[in-house]
């Protein structure tokens, strides 16, 4: 009995090894969205973000990248995104991202999403802290962004508080906090 067990333990861990080496994470920097200010630079502590002398900006040199993600919660501009990139068939797949700067707000913020490159259409909602839908966009661009004045769908001034934004594509949802200040 004790040998069954062994064996079935190595097994799991042959399993899950193969599986974790069958999937490579790591960072990059959507030129779009950069603003070139260094922050995921001084952040990254295996230096893999690194100034592109051919192309200018920053890169993130997947070689260096240890997957850590410190890079993207220094980022204060929604940049950075996670790549998994899968040995088998030599496809990446990114996944959707949604951020807004600055934030908390005061009058104005500006929201970026950017899609995985098979989705055609998605809605961003804004709702306040009741669940309530604040403000309803259609999204039919691979990635973009727009800026939201703090005002509900009849042009209203919505209060100071917690508001959420929904990213829903397809069968996903992404859920991002922003506070809006007097």
């Amino acid at each position: 009995m004790k040998k069954r067990r062994i064996a079935s333990f190595l097994i799991a861990v042959a399993c899950a090894s193969v599986l974790l080496a069958a999937r490579i994470i790591y960072y990059q920097i959507d030129r779009d969205l950069c603003w070139q200010c260094g922050h995921c630079y001084t952040a990254c502590p295996q230096h893999a973000v690194v100034f592109d002398t051919l192309n200018g900006g920053l890169q993130i040199d997947p070689a260096l990248c240890d997957g850590c993600g410190l890079c993207v919660q220094a980022c204060p501009h929604g940049a950075i995104y996670q790549v998994t990139e899968n040995d088998d068939d030599n496809t990446a797949s990114v996944p959707a991202e949604l951020s807004c700067y600055p934030n908390p707000m005061h009058t104005i913020t500006c929201i970026h999403y950017k899609l995985p490159k098979h989705v055609h259409l998605a809605e961003l909602t804004l709702y306040n802290i009741k669940g309530q839908p604040v403000c309803i966009r259609k999204l039919d661009k691979p990635s973009g962004s727009f800026f939201w004045t703090g005002t509900d769908k009849f042009g209203t001034r919505v209060p100071s508080g917690v508001y959420l934004a929904n990213l829903i594509y397809q069968n996903n949802k992404l859920t991002m906090k922003i506070v809006k200040e007097h």
